[in-house]
């Protein structure tokens, strides 16, 4: 069984919602927020703020309904597939434009938590996230391999997220990430400050807005060092 990091810490791994930040190119666009104005049946003062966004912003959960309107939509997720879930965090070398391959993910996992991995949270961090405000964020960051996402697929990992925004080549893209929608993985990204964690495990909180009809909606992703075992909880 995994040994899980007895440190007692929570890391925030969500980034900022908020003006001047990354987003994918049209017909997305930047998030935009706002005040509302003041409710005319109410004689005391408040103040409320209205936000316009895609649902692929900040930190997002998804699901396969993303590319097959028939499958699994955000309201689906079982709580527990998403609320202190065993997790497995790796630090990658990989920069503008670079591939992450299969052996040095596969050899970090195996060297953080023997298997199985059904069900696990991998996370990938590369320290992209560092340019989360800027202008070449999803354009040029780095992305998996086909490879990687067959190591996914083999070992039954139930989320798959990373701390860059693009999974496939984001100049060349393969399609092989359909194989991954072909599964039930969820898919987060892209997480911020992910690489800071290095190698190890833990559980992690990633719970959806309970949006109807959707299939992705931003997070407060959590990772959680020194949780109780899966029997424990």
């Amino acid at each position: 069984m995994t040994q899980l990091d007895r440190s007692g810490a929570l890391v925030d791994l969500s980034g900022p919602i908020g003006k001047n930040m990354w987003h994918y190119a049209a017909p997305y666009f930047e998030p935009r927020l706002g005040v509302l104005p003041q409710p005319p049946w109410l004689a005391d003062p408040i103040y409320s703020e209205v936000i316009e966004m895609p649902l692929q912003s900040g930190t997002y959960l998804e699901t396969a309904a993303h590319v097959d309107p028939e499958r699994e939509r955000i309201p689906d997720v079982a709580l527990e597939r998403v609320v202190l879930v065993p997790a497995i965090a790796v630090r990658v070398q990989a920069g503008r434009l670079a591939a992450v391959d299969r052996d040095e993910v596969e050899q970090a996992v195996r060297a953080v938590a023997a298997p199985p991995y059904t069900g696990f949270a991998l996370l990938i961090g590369t320290g992209w996230s560092e340019r989360w405000a800027e202008e070449d964020f999803v354009g040029d960051g780095p992305y998996l391999t086909e490879a990687v996402i067959d190591f996914v697929v083999e070992e039954r990992f139930g989320i798959l997220g990373g701390d860059f925004p693009r999974f496939d080549n984001p100049r060349d893209p393969s399609g092989h990430l359909h194989k991954l929608f072909a599964t039930s993985t969820l898919l987060l990204a892209p997480l911020y400050d992910l690489a800071q964690l290095g190698d190890r495990s833990g559980r992690l909180i990633a719970a959806p807005l309970r949006i109807d009809g959707a299939s992705a909606t931003p997070v407060r992703a959590v990772w959680v060092s020194g949780a109780p075992e899966a029997s424990q909880l």
